[in-house]
Parts: C-alpha cells; structure tokens; sequence
C-alpha cells in the first residue's frame, strides 16, 4: 500500500552530523506505524513527505501508484483526498465557519449535502464542538482549534492518516476520545503514522514504537505484522459504523 525507497529525509546537525539520513519501509493496510525521535529528527519532515505536501529524494509508492513528476494532476489530487493529517500546528481556513473547516474533505468529495450535514453535526457533537458549529477559527481556543483539526482528519474515513501526536497530550480528554477511534480505524484498514518525541508518551495505549529517528541502518520489514493496539473502553466514535465516502 505504502512504499518508501531510500528516502532522504533531513536531520539536524547536531543529532546526525550528515544532517541527512535515508529510510526505507512499507506499511499495508490497517498497519499502525509509530515513529519516536526528538525535535528535529526528520518526524514532520516524514509525514509532510507521505502527505505529498514536499519534494523528494528516492522513491515513493502510495496506494499504487509511483509518486513522480510524470503523475497527472488529478491522480494526486485523488490520492491527497485519500490522505488525513492532524498536525501539530493545525491551519483551520480563517474565512470558514468551523462547521465548514470540518466539512471540507467531504465538500471536496462531492458527498450529498445530508451526508455532509449528517457527519459533520455527529462528529461536531463527540468531540463536543456542538456550541463552536458557527464560529469562525480566530474565536476558538486552542484546544478547540485542535479538536477541530482532528475532526477535519477523521470525517472522511481516509485511507491513510498521519498524526502529530504531541499536542493530544494536552488534551486528555480528547485523547480518551480519539485513541479507541484509531483502533476502529485500523479495524477497517486505515494505516495510521503517528510520530512522537517520547517513546512512552502512549505507553499502555499504544504498540511499541516501530522506528526511531534519526535512522542509519534501514529498517526491517514484516509484512502484516500483529497489532498490538489495545484500547481502553471509551464512548463510540460516530465514524466507527460507517464506511467512507470515498467512491
């Protein structure tokens, strides 16, 4: 599903005096994969790479097909709809209502206007955004500002989801909410990449870090390795009965 060929990604001289370093890996489908490194080690540099947001070094397969110059406009533009990211510092669009910032992937997908209407006021109501629907982002707080992104990055099911997951620290109870999510996710055949400074950030939550950064040696690799994602019991996500509406 995902493919990597001696990708180089930078890193910070004082960590790795190259100030590069190459990485090959695959992930299939319903993997979780979680990278661990400090600031600097090339987690972000990673995720804007497998969000098609950057230039390249090496090779790059998403869902079967060769990411390179000669891929048409419209295969990529269909493979980045594919594709959630909730990032460390989310951008919400400052002219939209944060019921349009949260509709927007599925605005983008040309998904019927009650299936719109419908997910996005469920999704609103559990991470509990129901009194923040018509406000514009400069009025939200930081913490709702997150929420929002994060509910931006799950409403259309993506096939592969990239978080930073740092921030969700500070917000425990959206934490407790969005962690047996991703389980259901990956149930249903998400791969989820999520990076951290801190090995036991999501310790007793989440599996064993898969790879740190920066990286040397190229990893190995087994195909459909076990989950080891157990999550604790927390209320059901809305996304968690549904399929994508993605075509």
């Amino acid at each position: 599903m995902i493919e990597l060929r001696d990708v180089i990604l930078p890193v910070a001289p004082s960590l790795l005096k190259e100030r590069r370093q190459h990485l090959s890996l695959q992930l299939s489908s319903g993997q979780f994969f979680r990278v661990c490194g400090p600031a600097g080690s090339g987690k972000t540099a990673l995720l804007n790479l497998l969000a098609l947001r950057s230039a390249f070094q090496g090779g790059l397969s998403l869902f079967g097909h060769a990411i390179t110059t000669r891929l048409s406009h419209k295969t990529r533009t269909l493979i980045r709809q594919r594709i959630g990211y909730l990032e460390e510092v989310p951008f919400l669009s400052p002219q939209l209502t944060l019921f349009e910032n949260i509709a927007l992937p599925l605005s983008i997908q040309k998904a019927a206007r009650r299936d719109i209407i419908h997910e996005t006021t469920s999704i609103l109501s559990w991470l509990s955004l129901d009194h923040c629907r018509d406000l514009k982002p400069s009025s939200l707080s930081s913490s709702e500002r997150l929420r929002a992104a994060c509910a931006r990055a799950l409403i259309a099911r993506p096939s592969l989801l990239l978080i930073e997951g740092d921030p969700m620290c500070a917000d425990p109870e959206l934490c407790s909410r969005l962690l047996p999510a991703l389980g259901d996710f990956i149930q249903s055949g998400t791969t989820i990449v999520l990076t951290t400074r801190h090995a036991d950030t999501f310790e007793g939550l989440l599996p064993t870090p898969s790879l740190y950064l920066p990286h040397q040696p190229k990893p190995s690799f087994t195909e459909n390795e076990p989950s080891f994602f157990s999550p604790p019991q927390a209320e059901e996500s809305p996304l968690s009965a549904r399929e994508s509406l993605m075509p």
